[in-house]
Formats: C-alpha cells, sequence, structure tokens
C-alpha cells in the first residue's frame, strides 16, 4: 500500500517521492520553515491588535514583517537561514 502511495504522489509531485526528508540545505525546506515562523510572528501581532485598520501598531508590524519576508531571495540559502534565526528570536520574544 505504501510503495503504491509513494508511487501515485510521485506523480502529481514532479517524481519527487513522498518518504523523502528534507534537509537543513535544501532551499525549500529552509523556505518553508522560514515563512512558517514568519507566519507565527503575524500570528502573534495579530492577536494584538487594538483598534484595526492603517494607524494600528500591530498591523503595521504585520506589514513589516510581510515586506521584510518578501525581499528575501528564494534562492539564496544563507539569507534564509539567517531571516529564520532573526525571525525564531522575534517570536520567542514576542510570546516570553
Amino acid at each position: 500500500m505504501r510503495s503504491t502511495l509513494a508511487a501515485e504522489s510521485a506523480e502529481h509531485t514532479g517524481g519527487v517521492a513522498i518518504e523523502t526528508v528534507p534537509s537543513a540545505d535544501d532551499p525549500v525546506a529552509v523556505y518553508d520553515v522560514m515563512r512558517d515562523i514568519a507566519n507565527r510572528v503575524v500570528a502573534v501581532y495579530a492577536s494584538r491588535v487594538t483598534v484595526g485598520g492603517v494607524g494600528d501598531p500591530a498591523g503595521q508590524a504585520i506589514s513589516d514583517l510581510v515586506d521584510e519576508v518578501d525581499a528575501i531571495d528564494a534562492h539564496d540559502l544563507a539569507a534564509q537561514k539567517a531571516a529564520t534565526a532573526t525571525f525564531r528570536k522575534r517570536y520567542e520574544a514576542l510570546v516570553a
């Protein structure tokens, strides 16, 4: 059953096997982790929205973070790793 699922999955994922475990040097996996931790920071900011609209400091923080994430080159592994570390520290400080 599992081999059939893997084969069917590979057909829909461009040949990537379902059993493939991403590595710390896989730019796609690192980019996904970076986006995930950035989304966690956004969630914390969103929980702090007070007045809403463009004047809300939390809304501005979300906008700034989205711009920061979007500026990171999806092909620059070093920049992705650095941003991931930065976003993780920011998240930990926000939830501490």
